[in-house]
């Protein structure tokens, strides 16, 4: 998230800014994500001793043509059965999308 920037905001940012893409969201919930028991933790780092990752639903209205100017080199569509092949290894998120319906 960028200064003054709701998580909202944020997300609509991202997928427009990588994606190329905008739409409808929906929340789905959040994780806390706790760096109090990692002795490689770094106080001084970019990230904060203890964070949330929230998780939130696109429903695509408007596809723009994919111009590779930030920080993606390409786009794929993927169809929602395929999910799984694509996110292989994650299985906390593979049941967040599964949630998500």
């Amino acid at each position: 998230m960028e200064e003054g920037e709701s998580p909202e905001e944020a997300l609509h940012r991202e997928v427009y800014e990588e994606g190329r893409v905008r739409g409808k969201i929906a929340y789905l919930g959040m994780l806390e994500v706790s760096h109090e028991e990692n002795p490689e933790f770094d106080p001084n780092g970019k990230y904060p001793l203890i964070g949330y990752q929230l998780f939130y639903r696109m429903d695509i209205t408007e596809t723009l043509p994919f111009e590779r100017d930030n920080e993606s080199l390409t786009r794929i569509w993927v169809e929602t059965s395929e999910v799984k092949f694509v996110l292989d290894g994650h299985e906390l998120l593979l049941d967040i999308l599964d949630e998500a319906g």
